[in-house]
């Protein structure tokens, strides 16, 4: 008699992701021994587990050198070994399966957690950008530790990270956050409690706008690239000249802004958000107590740092202009 499966609950759904993106992370310390040149880890999984942000993040995202994008199944695939290792020790029946595969640009993995005799399971995504080493030396990155979060304690799983992960600064991830948000054709309310989680930090050093919008436009070269044929947008902005990417940069900025202060987009916001920000156990105790009443402030503060990016933005633009425009200073006669 075959015995049914029972559904997996999702407090243990949101327990066994959370542990297998730290054991995952804990891989990647141990066995690849990434230094500074060579990968970065940003995005809002770095922003958790790097500087302690409260936001629960599904994905792990790297920067990795091009010509080492190759050797990212080898990295992947020594994580996930490090991982199996970890949970045979606390649960022999949990099975860990990766796929996934590698293109010109970028190497995506899923890498899933599942038991026998539960239906469902969890889910981590890996995904390594192919960037050019200049931009990598430029990318402004520290070494931390990564802080296994407290939620795994309180569930009973120990993890230990001993040695120190190449990690986006946060002024860094501000600059990335502030380029997905102008090239990307859809909304993310994630991008908005970063931006906003970002400027409450202390560590946060906050650039003038002129500084922040320049740092942006090197990040957004990042982009310009052929497109990935797995994406399924081409990138908005304009990379012919630096002058054109600050414009159509700016123009996209503005464009932002004025979609997220809408009554429908913080619904929008407050529904996405409230998946994210939640306790140990998968709750919405945090939500309902303390976020859900902060959105229309996440939204207006990360409003505002667009929009003064962006004004910086067309300053650069048009001083370019006068620049190319100012009539040359009068020739002195010769002396007779």
């Amino acid at each position: 008699m075959q015995i049914k499966r029972q559904p997996l609950p999702s407090s243990t759904k949101h327990q066994w992701s959370i542990l297998l993106q730290t054991l995952l992370i804990a891989g990647f310390v141990e066995r690849s021994r990434w230094t500074q040149s060579e990968a970065v880890f940003h995005g809002g999984t770095s922003l958790k587990l790097g500087w302690g942000s409260p936001r629960w993040s599904e994905d792990l995202d790297f920067l990795l050198k091009k010509d080492h994008l190759q050797e990212a199944e080898r990295h992947i695939q020594s994580a996930v070994t490090f991982a199996r290792a970890h949970l045979a020790r606390i649960d022999a029946a949990l099975q860990v399966e990766v796929s996934g595969k590698t293109s010109d640009r970028m190497a995506r993995y899923a890498v899933s957690m599942t038991k026998p005799g539960l239906l469902g399971k969890a889910m981590v995504k890996a995904e390594f950008w192919g960037v050019e080493d200049s931009y990598l030396e430029r990318y402004p990155s520290a070494l931390r530790l990564p802080e296994p979060p407290q939620e795994l304690a309180q569930a009973g799983y120990f993890v230990r990270v001993s040695s120190m992960l190449p990690m986006a600064t946060l002024n860094a991830v501000m600059c990335d956050k502030l380029v997905a948000v102008a090239n990307r054709p859809y909304f993310k309310a994630r991008d908005i409690f970063d931006m906003y989680w970002i400027q409450q930090e202390r560590s946060f050093e906050r650039p003038t706008p002129e500084q922040m919008a320049r740092d942006v436009l090197a990040h957004a070269s990042a982009y310009d690239a052929p497109m990935d044929p797995e994406q399924t947008h081409a990138p908005k902005l304009e990379f012919t000249s630096e002058q054109k990417l600050a414009f159509s940069m700016a123009g996209s900025l503005r464009s932002w802004v004025d979609s997220i202060h809408t009554p429908e987009y913080l619904v929008k916001a407050q529904t996405e958000l409230k998946t994210f920000l939640v306790d140990s156990m998968g709750g919405l105790h945090l939500w309902e107590t303390y976020w859900k009443g902060q959105v229309s402030t996440m939204i207006d503060d990360a409003g505002a740092m667009a929009l003064q990016c962006a004004e910086a933005m067309e300053k650069i633009v048009g001083d370019v202009e006068g620049e190319h425009t100012r009539p040359a200073p009068p020739r002195e006669s010769p002396r007779g």
